[in-house]
This record gives structure tokens, sequence and C-alpha cells, in this order.
């Protein structure tokens, strides 16, 4: 399967931050405790992996490629050890 056909859902009306703070970073993301309210109303906790804005425009596109060919990967994996990938929320309210 290539990557490129990999179609990432987009949960942000269904994810919402619960802390005031990031309870952890990395170096170029902030990572958020949340919640995630699936279509039949039940809540799950979940990590929000916040990416940082601050990089120079020439650098975004190429992020943001990286990012998605990540993201794709992620959601093919299908493993006891390995944290089911969701979606992705390219919009999160945080200040809310």
């Amino acid at each position: 399967m290539a990557l490129m056909n990999v179609q990432l859902k987009d949960l942000t009306s269904a994810i919402h931050r619960t802390g005031q703070h990031a309870f952890d970073a990395g170096n170029h993301a902030d990572i958020w405790l949340g919640e995630f309210i699936d279509p039949k109303e039940r809540i799950h906790e979940v990590a929000i992996n916040v990416i940082r804005s601050a990089f120079p425009a020439k650098e975004v596109k190429q992020f943001n490629e990286k990012l998605l060919r990540e993201a794709r990967l992620w959601a093919t994996l299908d493993h006891d050890n390995v944290v089911p990938f969701l979606a992705t929320c390219p919009v999160i309210q945080l200040l809310q």
C-alpha cells in the first residue's frame, strides 16, 4: 500500500484539551492531555501532539510533508505494542 493513499481522519471538532499546560514537550511539539468524544459519545483520554509554529517559512512545507508521511505510516500500524493513531487535527483551540 502506498502511503500517499492512506486517508487520515480529521477529528478537530471531537477533541479538546483538558489541562492548563502541556505535560511534556519534544523538539518541535508540546504534548497536551485531552479528550476525544467518539461517534457513540464515549469519552477517551488522549495525548494531543501540538506542533509549534515557530518554523521559518521555507521549512514549513518540508516539515508538513514529513509530518503527514509519518502520520500515514503510523495509521497503518496494527500491533499490541503500538498506540493506535486516531487522526489529525489541523486546528486545535488550546486557549478554550
